[in-house]
């Protein structure tokens, strides 16, 4: 048993030796240990927003069909707004837009949800970086606020800047990006820890409302009137792309291809990076947030959808009395 944990340390020790970047402290290689043996567990959708009686998370390993997703309450009575998953753990941050009353809550079984010390301003997002396995959080109160944290369980405020406009973050190799909603804004940070953010030089210049990093590239759904798409391969110079949809509130990528979710209940896909959307799918009735895994999209509002990766409806259905907000795969 001692020789198979010593086995288990040098390979991660090797790994850590080519790459640097990745792996820094001891934190990214436990994760990277629990990575190994999750990557054994069941492939799970899961999704955060609000129920009759608060803040609530469903899951399901087979979205496809109707009927296949379990509901839990996380024990608050303010609505979920974000959800990822890192080192064996579920993250769910949520609150009250533009209040200081914001949550975290995490879970290991998706079962037993803990509050985890949260400061001031409810959190709108969440997101995981794999590469160099820290969490970070986002949201606006009477001031903006961006929280990290290397294991899910003890977080830190990361930057104050005032704006009180913050609701989007997405994390790449390379870099967390956070964006703010009202005013277009764009801080990043090559570690999402204090002290290290910086102000994009080139951000969107119009209202961003949804962000991702997919297919090795970010990218941005906003406002702009002839072309709502923008596009960074580094997270914080953006370019706007003519001709795209306008006004997307979720977007997702993987294996090839993109999904936007449309105010006008039309999603669209591109496999070109975003350069173009030209397949567009009709669906009922609101959506809100996207996810893909498994060969397909997941995207929940008031009710639940799964797209093909050609824009085919797969399933339509309602899942129980709520709103979803945020969607997250776990391999």
């Amino acid at each position: 048993m001692k020789r198979l944990f010593l086995i288990i340390l040098i390979a991660v020790s090797a790994v850590s030796c080519e790459r640097q970047d990745m792996f820094s402290n001891v934190e990214s290689k436990l994760g990277l240990i629990l990575s190994l043996f999750d990557s054994k567990s069941t492939p799970v959708f899961v999704a955060a927003g609000v129920n009759g009686s608060g803040g609530a998370v469903w899951y399901s390993s087979n979205p496809d069909v109707a009927g296949s997703w379990t509901e839990v309450s996380i024990g608050v009575s303010l609505p979920a707004y974000g959800i990822t998953y890192g080192k064996g753990l579920y993250v769910v941050v949520g609150g009250t837009s533009g209040n200081d009353d914001g949550f975290i809550y995490t879970s290991s079984d998706l079962k037993t949800w803990t509050p985890r010390n949260t400061g001031n301003a409810a959190l709108q997002t969440v997101c995981y970086r794999s590469d160099i396995g820290v969490f970070c959080a986002a949201g606006y109160g009477t001031a903006d606020r961006v929280c990290w944290s290397a294991d899910g369980i003890n977080w830190y405020d990361a930057i104050n800047t005032g704006l009180n406009n913050i609701w989007l973050v997405s994390g790449g190799p390379g870099y967390f990006t956070v964006m703010g909603a009202w005013v277009p804004t764009c801080i990043y940070s090559s570690t999402g820890t204090i002290g290290t953010w910086n102000v994009s030089p080139q951000p969107p210049l119009d209202i961003p409302y949804c962000l991702t990093y997919g297919n090795g590239i970010f990218l941005c759904g906003s406002t702009r009137a002839g072309g709502g798409v923008y596009r960074s391969f580094n997270g914080y110079d953006w370019f706007p792309i003519n001709g795209t949809p306008v006004g997307m509130g979720g977007i997702a990528g993987g294996d090839g291809v993109f999904c936007g979710i449309h105010s006008s209940n039309t999603a669209y896909f591109s496999t070109d990076n975003g350069a173009t959307w030209p397949v567009s799918t009709s669906y009922t009735p609101t959506l809100w947030a996207v996810a893909y895994g498994g060969g397909r999209f997941v995207a929940g509002g008031t009710n639940i959808t799964v797209f093909g990766v050609t824009g085919n409806v797969i399933n339509n259905y309602s899942i129980s009395f709520g709103n979803i907000y945020s969607i997250t795969y776990k391999p």
